[in-house]
């Protein structure tokens, strides 16, 4: 009996340990220096990058919603106008949007221009609730058009493109969230209350592509995993826990966005092993020396 109970005692050891699994890096990862946004799409790495600029625009106006619900009317117009400024034109610091979007359907970036041009004035004329619906209903799905005629099938689905989106965002969140909370949780400046309201919003964006795209296609723990991942990530950022904490949680994200299957196919196998481990203990076939 006692060699039947150690052998059930390592199973299930190894069944944890598989669970946990090794962090391991992205192969998502990319010099965005490499990578230009010039006109049409034709590359994998610039499908990419352009859907992670979508994703952060969508990042922004979600801060800016949050913080319109907290009534900072002056913090709701920066975020609102960064979504354009920073992403739109040539001359945009994190874009630009605009020529790939135009290159694909001329009217659409037209639309997209006017709708995102007028955020600045949106986010003060309307109420909290007001705006939250302009931004839902006006913005939103235009951006997801955007992002559909802009970028090709071939590469938006491709196999882990999503994932690869996410973990870009995930890299952008942890530069943002260090630029705006240091290592005691305090936030520096007015400008780093604002990189730290950029990540907050980015983690929301990067749970929603998650749920949304890539949800259906992970298995029951590789699932479980993301979901308790991003749940303590919006945690800590919402309590402003310290940059090498949330870092520790996007690392873990990052790890199991990238390769899906391994712990799955792992934790499948190892059931598999328990399983037939006590059926033979069971039928008297195991005499647990081995």
């Amino acid at each position: 009996m006692p060699h039947r109970t150690s052998i059930a005692f390592v199973v299930t050891a190894m069944v944890v340990a598989a669970a946990v699994g090794p962090a391991v890096a992205s192969a998502a990862e990319q010099t965005e220096t490499d990578v230009q946004l010039n006109g049409e799409i034709d590359s994998r790495e610039e499908a990419v990058l352009f859907a992670r600029n979508v994703d952060e625009v969508k990042g922004h106006l979600r801060a800016s919603i949050r913080l319109a619900g907290n009534y900072q009317p002056e913090e709701v117009q920066f975020h609102a106008d960064h979504a354009y400024t920073d992403y739109w034109n040539a001359s945009s610091p994190r874009g630009p949007l605009q020529p790939a979007i135009a290159s694909a359907n001329e009217s659409l970036a037209g639309e997209l221009e006017t709708k995102l041009a007028s955020l600045d004035s949106k986010a003060t004329s309307l109420s909290p609730t007001a705006y939250e619906r302009y931004v839902r209903e006006e913005v939103f799905p235009l951006l997801d058009r955007a992002l559909e005629d802009a970028v090709p099938s071939e590469y938006r689905e491709s196999e882990d493109f999503d994932a690869d989106v996410t973990v870009a965002v995930l890299d952008r969140i942890e530069g943002e969230y260090a630029a705006g909370i240091n290592e005691s949780g305090a936030v520096a400046s007015r400008e780093g209350y604002r990189e730290y309201w950029d990540a907050r919003g980015f983690i929301v964006q990067a749970s929603e592509r998650y749920e949304g795209e890539l949800a259906p296609t992970f298995g029951p723990l590789a699932h479980t995993q993301v979901e308790e991942s991003f749940t303590e990530l919006q945690a800590n950022a919402s309590r402003q826990a310290s940059p090498s904490e949330l870092t520790a949680i996007t690392a873990d994200l990052r790890s199991t966005l990238s390769n899906p299957g391994e712990d799955e196919s792992a934790f499948e196998d190892l059931l598999e092993l328990f399983a037939t481990l006590l059926e033979e203990l069971s039928d008297g076939t195991t005499d647990g020396s081995s």
